[in-house]
């Protein structure tokens, strides 16, 4: 997550933090910030960000822009005893939970210390605890884990790294890995290698995403391992020609923490369910997609938001738009991806019959076939659209109400930028939100 330092170059972005304007010129930390819906700009004043995320800002550091009025020294030091702070915090939890347990009082263990960064593996302050105490203890993932904090990539680091990953024999060639700090942020596995014994090695403890590719199909044995053995941790998985098609919605009910769930070509979905699964991927192969968007149900997936369909050639859409309508699934869908099909005139009537009053965030056909007249219909049904072209075009939804301040009246959508968007209230002047922010209801 790239994250720095900048002068503000308008007063049109809002802090994530405080929701007031950022005014022109003044220093802010800039994120990179991925999300359900794909990547954002998400922007914070310099001094909420310290009180809020002082480790992000310690990270921020290591790129000031030129304009920025920093005094790097001076805010350094304040996030280094804030994130020191944290750290102490971190410990008296801890120490707290040991005698909620009636067990002595002793220095937190390693695994008590990951295990509390599952639910937050970005948590600097609890890394830089866990740091402390594997150093301490001789194991040289804690040097890994500080030296990674500070942003070194040095030699000595690489080497860390190179001894600290899956050896190269543990799996049926070598898999495609991406680190976070200290341990695997990412892995892409052929069906084999996810079969070997290697979900105990100690650098997949905080695996947060993992792609499965299935080239034959699994025993009953090894869909019983895999259950068993994949990270609790895995908030992103990929599933490639899973076979049986049903392993998808197996394996996603037995990951807690899991928000993106993404299926290819075979896809059977009549068990799918899960209580936080925020974005689902379907690619459509030999079965029409239709099928398996009728086979959701959306009682069993109640957190589900952003949904992405792919054809196949020429395939329509018409029917998993129509589907969508009938089982009430765009009354809640707040983003909609729909690439390599066409999106004709009835895929975009269903859309609108499904949404009445209320419009999506996004709708993406950026690798969709769409006639310039269906571009103007689907612009009127979000409050942005990306055309095949890649350009984004603002939708038609101008009027907006805030569902926590009925009382501001109407607004109207002045401007658009960087993902926020400016809006002038009948009864409140001006303000500035993140578009995705969800007290904001749009009226066509």
């Amino acid at each position: 997550m790239p994250v720095w330092i900048e002068p503000s170059p308008s007063s049109r972005a809002a802090c994530r933090t405080c929701g007031e304007a950022i005014e022109l010129g003044v220093a802010r930390v800039a994120i990179q910030d991925r999300n359900a819906y794909g990547s954002d700009l998400v922007y914070h004043h310099l001094a909420c960000a310290e009180h809020a995320n002082p480790d992000l800002v310690l990270r921020a550091l290591a790129d000031v822009r030129p304009g920025a009025a920093v005094d790097r020294d001076a805010v350094g030091r304040r996030v280094a005893i804030a994130v020191g702070q944290r750290g102490g915090a971190v410990r008296a939890r801890m120490a707290e939970a040991e005698a909620a347990g009636a067990r002595p009082a002793a220095e937190p263990t390693a695994d008590r210390l990951v295990d509390q960064l599952a639910d937050d593996p970005g948590d600097r302050g609890a890394l830089a605890v866990l740091a402390d105490h594997l150093q301490q203890a001789g194991d040289p993932r804690g040097e890994l884990i500080a030296l990674q904090l500070a942003g070194d990539l040095s030699p000595r680091a690489l080497a860390l790294q190179a001894e600290l990953a899956l050896p190269a024999t543990a799996t049926a060639g070598a898999p495609i890995a991406t680190w976070g700090v200290g341990y695997y942020r990412g892995l892409d596995l052929g069906a084999r290698s996810a079969l070997a014994p290697i979900w105990t090695h100690p650098s997949l403890r905080l695996l947060r995403e993992l792609v499965l590719r299935f080239a034959e199909p699994l025993a009953a044995p090894s869909i019983d391992y895999l259950i068993a053995s994949l990270p609790r941790t895995l908030r992103q998985l990929s599933m490639v020609d899973p076979d049986p098609a049903d392993l998808a919605p197996r394996l996603a009910a037995a990951l807690p923490r899991l928000d993106s769930l993404s299926i290819s070509r075979r896809l059977d979905l009549r068990a799918l369910a899960h209580p936080r699964l925020r974005r689902l991927e379907l690619w459509a192969g030999s079965e029409p997609l239709e099928v398996a968007v009728a086979q959701l149900q959306p009682d069993a997936l109640p957190a589900l938001d952003a949904l992405v369909l792919g054809g196949a050639g020429d395939r329509r859409f018409d029917a998993s738009c129509t589907v969508l309508q009938q089982a009430g699934w765009l009354s809640r869908l707040r983003a909609l991806q729909l690439h390599y099909g066409n999106v004709s005139a009835a895929a975009i009537a269903a859309l609108a019959a499904g949404l009445g009053d209320r419009c999506l965030d996004v709708v993406d056909v950026s690798n969709a076939h769409v006639t310039a007249g269906g571009v103007d219909k689907l612009a009127r049904l979000c409050r942005e659209l990306v055309l095949p072209d890649g350009s984004r075009r603002p939708g038609a939804a101008t009027w907006i109400e805030h569902a926590q301040h009925p009382e501001w009246g109407r607004g109207r959508i002045t401007a658009r930028r960087d993902g926020k968007l400016e809006i002038a209230f009948e009864h409140a002047g001006t303000k500035v939100f993140a578009a995705t922010a969800r007290a904001l209801v749009t009226k066509p």
